[in-house]
């Protein structure tokens, strides 16, 4: 199992991002060793809303959710308690909230985090194991 950050999913679905060619090498060790990906449900939104400001085009937007939708992917909904872990992370490490949900969900699991984000990476890996590549 691995947890993925919405950071990897964005560089997946634009090419010219910096972190593409890794984010493809990424997911696919992920599907070619069968490992399961999780994800908060949060994903979807931080996704939509990433790749509608950098294209401004909406439908570019919702075709990637519609991608990572129909890849059988392990969303968390985020409950009462799953807020609750998240917020303790976030006081604790001075994280973004939405960050935290991440670290939150591969601690959980007890898993790693796979981002590209530098806080997560950092502050993350305080908490759990922390990676940008395979």
């Amino acid at each position: 199992m691995a947890v993925v950050d919405a950071s990897i999913w964005v560089a997946l679905f634009q090419e010219n991002d910096v972190f593409h060619k890794q984010a493809k090498m990424i997911i696919q060790h992920l599907f070619d060793s069968e490992e399961a990906i999780n994800v908060p449900a949060i994903v979807f939104a931080e996704v939509s809303g990433a790749i509608r400001r950098r294209t401004g085009k909406p439908r570019h937007a919702s075709h990637a959710v519609a991608k990572m939708h129909a890849l059988n992917l392990e969303i968390r909904a985020v409950d009462d308690y799953f807020g609750f872990f998240a917020a303790d992370i976030t006081a604790r490490l001075g994280m973004r909230g939405a960050d935290a949900l991440y670290v939150a969900l591969a601690k959980e699991v007890g898993e790693v985090l796979y981002t590209f984000d530098q806080e997560q990476l950092t502050r993350g890996g305080q908490e759990v194991e922390t990676r940008c590549v395979v």
